[in-house]
């Protein structure tokens, strides 16, 4: 750790990268700034931080059919993409399942998607899938809505 100096005006520079005094205005921070940041000491404590992440590879780069894809929320912590798979199927054939995670930690953010095949599948899922009981959580399921649904559609970030 340095401290460099000219004239009046001082900043401190690290030569290793450390999460909690990266925020910190003179280096000697202790605590964590941020949720962020504790998120990520903890994935990293308990080794879940896995920095493997590539979009691609799930095909999140891939063109998607909206128009056939249902959200579903207030899912459990522990509910893995396997699971969502199971509990969709029985409605037909799956073109793609994704839980988004929190891409410091890993962890579930409490959502995904289920992309069907056919039409007739996805209407039925979303018929009788509302209010279905997936580890001891009731889900919600709902149409996606927004880009290449709703017209002049812009990401709420935007809007």
């Amino acid at each position: 750790s340095l401290v460099h100096s000219i004239g009046s005006m001082s900043w401190y520079i690290t030569e290793k990268y450390h999460p909690i005094q990266a925020g910190s205005i003179d280096g000697i921070d202790t605590v964590p700034h941020d949720r962020a940041v504790t998120r990520a000491m903890r994935a990293q404590r308990d080794n879940l931080y896995d920095n493997s992440y590539d979009a691609s590879k799930e095909g999140l780069d891939e063109e998607r059919d909206s128009h056939l894809t249902l959200f579903v929320g207030r899912l459990e912590a522990t509910t893995g993409e396997e699971d969502l798979n199971a509990a969709f199927e029985k409605f037909g054939r799956l073109n793609r399942v994704h839980l988004v995670r929190d891409l410091v930690t890993g962890e579930s953010r409490g959502y995904g998607f289920v992309e069907f095949a056919r039409e007739a599948d996805y209407m039925e899922a979303y018929r009788k899938s509302n209010g279905l009981r997936l580890h001891d959580h009731t889900i919600l399921v709902d149409f996606v809505r927004g880009q290449g649904i709703v017209e002049d559609w812009i990401p709420r970030r935007f809007g």
